[in-house]
């Protein structure tokens, strides 16, 4: 059996850029995705932090699973593991509230989406094999330069399928057809693949296994990855690398997504925040 990790406390870059390499994350390549100018600034070091109650509920359920699931405690000091990540955060200068209004309300989705992990999804799991498993690979030489992914998975089971922890207020957002589109379970099956060939990756399913924050109540989504999404990935990342030696002083501005907003985009009042 492979060796738990845990690299909850290592923080990575969402993209490295040398002279002759240039490392994705699939965060990052998300934020493009999304937003090219966004991913812009972060590349340039030039986007402000924030640390959100959404993404600090999310963090908090992945400390408290991954307590347990290396066998460091009870399911009870799981929650407590879980809150004092959640207390760590909220003790961050850029923290703020955004999606709950007070304290108690983030505690009680806190305690609401962990037991929900706890009692529904905690007692079906298979056996883990990995928690956190990093991977950092090269997938392809280009022109551009080289051009390697990163990124860690939430967890690897005995049968060889990935599990990813999610929160969501509410399931309308997580729908089969959207997952089947998703860049996370092609960067991270092919980063996985890359990093142990001796994985059936084909056989393999990816799961969102997503808490409701609203009630008590999770869902699970699956999906399957092979050659030719990985093809279609390296082409696309070595688009985004050919912009990126562009050397450009800004990149396309795109709004067409619900993150470009005051709300959640932190350049937004350098960005569309000004013509408005």
């Amino acid at each position: 059996m492979r060796l738990l990790c845990v690299l909850g406390d290592l923080l990575m870059p969402g993209i490295d850029v040398t002279d002759d390499t240039i490392t994705f994350s699939q965060s990052w390549t998300n934020t493009f995705q999304n937003c090219p100018q966004q991913a812009f600034l972060e590349m340039k070091g030039r986007l402000p932090r924030k640390e959100t109650d959404a993404t600090a509920a999310g963090n908090a359920l992945h400390t408290g699973a991954e307590f347990v699931l290396n066998s460091l405690g009870s399911l009870t000091e799981g929650e407590d593991a879980a809150y004092a990540e959640l207390e760590r955060l909220m003790a961050l200068p850029e923290f703020e509230f955004v999606q709950v209004k007070t304290k108690d309300t983030l505690i009680a989705t806190v305690q609401r989406v962990y037991w929900t992990w706890a009692n529904e999804v905690y007692p079906s799991l298979a056996g883990p094999v990995s928690i956190e498993e990093p991977f950092d690979v090269q997938v392809a030489d280009t022109e551009y330069g080289k051009i390697r992914i990163k990124g860690s998975t939430d967890m690897r089971d005995e049968l060889g399928d990935v599990k990813d922890w999610k929160t969501a207020n509410g399931f309308h957002a997580w729908k089969q057809h959207e997952v089947e589109k998703k860049l996370q379970p092609t960067f991270y099956f092919l980063g996985l693949m890359l990093s142990d060939p001796e994985w059936d990756y084909e056989a393999a399913t990816f799961d969102f296994v997503v808490m409701n924050k609203q009630k008590q109540e999770h869902l699970i989504l699956s999906t399957k990855r092979g050659d030719g999404h990985f093809t279609w990935l390296i082409e696309q990342l070595t688009s985004i690398a050919k912009l990126i030696r562009a050397d450009l002083d800004s990149w396309p501005l795109f709004d067409n997504s619900f993150l470009c907003s005051p709300k959640w985009a932190t350049c937004w009042d350098d960005c569309k925040g000004k013509h408005l």
